[in-house]
């Protein structure tokens, strides 16, 4: 991950998060 420039570490974590959160809302 530290290989990753910033802008592809943004990209990363925003799909990775968006991706857990749309699995945790509807589960709440």
């Amino acid at each position: 991950m530290c290989l990753l420039p910033d802008y592809t570490s943004r990209i990363t974590f925003n799909i990775i998060f968006g991706f857990t959160y749309s699995f945790m809302v509807p589960a709440t």
